[in-house]
């Protein structure tokens, strides 16, 4: 359920299978110059149960042969799922080892990362959920530095990303993508409850190695009250210019594909991003993941309903910073493409009606 290439046509992908003896293994698959191999069985770390439930669900690569894979797997010490990394050097995959948990963690273990982004070999961030003490799913970050996890000199290892100020006790959030642009520069996208248990998209930034609380991500202008907005991958050229994606229910009760960007270390309000022309009126889509070769050019992937076969098909959105503005005489403001929106002048009083606008 993850890929990272290194180069053209040399990739890594990740994911998991069924053995025969009906267990579930993590797996991972190389692509070497365009061809893709046998894949590999990553064995889960010594404490996993006899059926050890292990997935791998994100891969970073920063030099070919030299990858970590992040996943979960089932604990038998604490009978419970874990969080697990398992790392490629050189060309070979090692045995997967668990990865703590948040000083605050519960007698009821449930953890898991669900990606990591590396800015070079031995340096890496992870990021998924965990259950406090609670009981309550808050998420969570793990940093490898110099090739440890957890290293006391980082700071912290494992720690807990604080929801939102309007997320409910139990805020049900977890991160689901990660782009690090330097040891100590990343940010996380995911979701979380809000008080009036509606779930929302959510990004939190890490600067200098310390990381802030998350903060609201606004879905786009159509989105229901109950908006289930979410952000699943993300990807960043410079520090603070971002480029994430992911889906939100409208107004029309159906589940739509978003972007959201980062500029200069602000996030604008998500923009919708129409899926393909034979998709099913008011069918779901939804992208998963991103990558940017520079700022403003950009490739998202994910799924959507087909009008002819009726079940989801894959999906590609391409962004060139296209995006355009329509006024209201009223003062109203209107964005379409990856425009962002700033605000309006709806609903105010005017002397005369607006003939037109410029951007600045």
């Amino acid at each position: 359920t993850g890929t990272s290439c290194s180069s053209a046509s040399n990739c890594v992908a990740v994911g998991g299978y069924r053995d025969s003896s009906n267990h579930s293994q993590a797996m991972v698959a190389l692509q070497t110059n365009g061809g893709w191999g046998t894949p590999t069985m990553i064995t889960a770390p010594p404490s996993a149960q006899a059926n050890p439930g292990a997935a791998l669900t994100g891969v970073s690569c920063s030099s070919a042969g030299n990858c970590v894979a992040v996943g979960r797997y089932l604990d038998s010490s604490v009978n419970g799922e874990q969080a697990m990394v398992a790392t490629q050097t050189n060309g070979v995959w090692g045995q997967a080892s668990q990865v703590g948990e948040p000083s605050n963690a519960g007698s009821v273990r449930i953890a898991e990362l669900l990606a990591v982004s590396c800015v070079s070999n031995g340096n890496c961030t992870g990021v998924g959920s965990y259950l406090d003490g609670a009981s309550h799913t808050q998420a969570m970050v793990v940093t490898e530095s110099n090739g440890i996890w957890g290293a006391p000199t980082a700071a912290p290892p494992v720690i807990g990303i604080g929801a939102p100020p309007d997320a409910r006790s139990d805020p049900g959030a977890l991160l689901d993508g990660v782009s690090c642009t330097s040891v100590g520069s990343c940010v996380a996208v995911g979701h979380y409850l809000d008080s009036a248990s509606n779930q929302q998209a959510m990004s939190v930034s890490e600067t200098s190695g310390v990381w802030a609380q998350a903060t609201k991500v606004m879905t786009p202008w159509d989105a229901a009250t109950s908006s289930y907005g979410d952000l699943r991958g993300v990807l960043c050229t410079s520090q603070g210019n971002c480029t994430a994606v992911g889906s939100y229910w409208s107004t029309s009760n159906h589940q739509q594909a978003l972007s959201a960007i980062e500029v200069n270390g602000v996030w604008r309000q998500a923009t919708v991003l129409a899926a393909p022309a034979n998709a099913v009126p008011n069918g779901s889509s939804e992208l998963s993941s991103v990558s940017c070769p520079t700022t403003g050019a950009c490739v998202a992937a994910g799924d959507y309903t087909s009008f002819s076969t009726g079940s989801q098909e894959p999906m590609v959105s391409n962004q060139v910073d296209q995006g355009y503005w329509l006024v209201a005489s009223d003062g109203g403001i209107f964005t379409y493409g990856d425009a962002g929106f700033f605000g309006s002048h709806g609903g105010a009083p005017l002397n005369r009606p607006i003939v037109g606008m410029a951007k600045s």
